[in-house]
């Protein structure tokens, strides 16, 4: 007798001499009976009349020993184990109707593979005859384009348990996409296999048509964009040499009304070469790394070519163009041509929309952002605009009224800029008081 035997029979109060001599009287089931009858290893369940309330495993091994044929047991209490069985088995039964009605499929499967119950919905998804699928194996409704049905019932009574998206092939040649969870459950006393499976062909197919959409769309875009920057260029170049001769003619023709031609001239074509940068700019916009490398840059110095770059063009509208900063700003981590850029659309805007006054661009820092404010008594902005300001192609005047010429893509391609410099943009504006744009850049923790 097993130390475990003698020690769940002490544990109910059971005399082990007196078991040795009548073990049956002391077991509440017949299988005893039935266990001396065995000649081979072998489990039975057993009850003890004592207790009639706990159920053991007896796992016998008969083997001779000295010319005697002997049986070793070892019992182990399956109480639980039962309870929980009977459980289970009780709530399946219950959310059968429910399993049924499911929209997904549900299948059960002896550990052979054959089918012990299912509902309409599997049935839809293998495109069988609802009635025609019981007791059929799972070979003869689907297979797996990866691993064949013995290997797939073989790891789940391994694992006990898979789940995965699958490709199958059907029995009347069609191919599915599905997912399914599978587990080993016990149930009516039997090890069985439960398999809940959804059909995701539908959003296979959509998936597919998303990506070659998206492929084509890139497609498009590259071409776009190699058109945009051949016909750019074949602009540019002609338009250079335009405002370039009319640099010099200038400087060559004494005539006043010459000289107003040659201006327009100039001015319309730099005006036609500012708008085809733009429209560059913003071609290329989508294909800026928000993670490039920023390198070390001064703010201060920056700001200072801007203001050189643009006090003749403020001077020569009667405008005042002044600037200030905080002593010793940092050198902080960022793109200097992004940042001249942003700079030159800004200030280009606030010259543009002032008539008279005075434009004033300062520069003051806090513990983690130096800010740049370029404040103007222009025009100012409509506040029902202002939600609009960074969606390019948006002008608050438009049409062949409009007040002012641009395409209306500057604040938008700012903003992109700022951003990759990990900043942002704020604008506040009054219709008819002026606009104040704020840049914020980050110092870097090293500073």
């Amino acid at each position: 007798m097993s130390p475990g035997f003698k020690r769940s029979l002490e544990e109910m109060g059971i005399s082990i001499s007196t078991f040795s001599i009548s073990p049956k009287a002391h077991l509440s089931s017949i299988s005893f009976d039935d266990l001396t009858r065995l000649k081979s290893d072998s489990e039975i369940e057993l009850r003890f009349s004592e207790d009639v309330q706990q159920l053991f495993k007896l796992e016998v091994t008969f083997f001779k020993e000295g010319g005697k044929d002997l049986a070793c047991g070892t019992l182990r209490n399956i109480t639980v184990q039962r309870k929980t069985e009977l459980s289970f088995a009780q709530l399946f039964e219950r959310y059968e109707s429910i399993l049924q009605a499911s929209l997904n499929g549900y299948l059960l499967l002896n550990l052979d593979g054959y089918v012990v119950n299912y509902n309409q919905a599997f049935a839809k998804i293998v495109e069988f005859s609802e009635l025609g699928i019981h007791n059929m194996h799972l070979s003869e409704l689907l297979n797996f384009s990866s691993i064949s049905i013995e290997d797939y019932l073989d790891s789940i009574k391994k694992l006990e348990s898979a789940s995965d998206d699958a490709h199958i092939h059907l029995h009347n040649g069609t191919d599915k996409h599905v997912e399914f969870s599978a587990h080993l459950i016990h149930l009516h006393d039997k090890d069985l296999i439960a398999t809940f499976v959804r059909d995701t062909s539908d959003m296979h197919r959509t998936r597919k048509r998303l990506l070659d959409a998206m492929r084509k769309s890139e497609e498009l875009s590259d071409l776009k964009s190699s058109l945009l920057n051949n016909v750019t260029h074949e602009f540019k170049s002609p338009l250079h040499r335009i405002i370039g001769l009319c640099e010099v003619l200038e400087k060559d023709i004494a005539e006043k009304s010459s000289q107003h031609f040659l201006h327009e001239i100039k001015s319309s074509g730099e005006r036609l070469l500012n708008s085809l940068t733009a429209m560059m700019e913003v071609s290329k916009m989508d294909s800026l790394d928000q993670r490039q490398e920023l390198s070390p840059i001064s703010v201060q110095q920056v700001i200072e070519e801007m203001i050189e770059m643009h006090i003749a063009r403020a001077r020569a509208k009667g405008l005042i163009l002044s600037f200030h900063c905080d002593a010793d700003l940092p050198i902080i981590a960022g793109d200097a041509f992004l940042l001249k850029q942003s700079l030159k659309i800004i200030l280009g805007n606030a010259i543009k929309f002032t008539q008279k006054g005075q434009i004033v661009m300062s520069a003051t820092m806090d513990d983690q952002q130096i800010h740049i404010l370029i404040s103007d008594t222009g025009i100012g902005i409509d506040d029902d605009f202002l939600a609009h300001l960074f969606s390019p192609f948006t002008q608050e005047s438009s049409g062949h009224d409009r007040l002012h010429e641009g395409l209306g893509l500057g604040l938008s391609l700012v903003k992109r800029y700022v951003e990759i410099m990990n900043g942002k943009i704020e604008i506040k504006s009054r219709k008819g008081e002026g606009t104040t744009a704020k840049l914020s850049l980050p110092i870097s923790s090293s500073n």
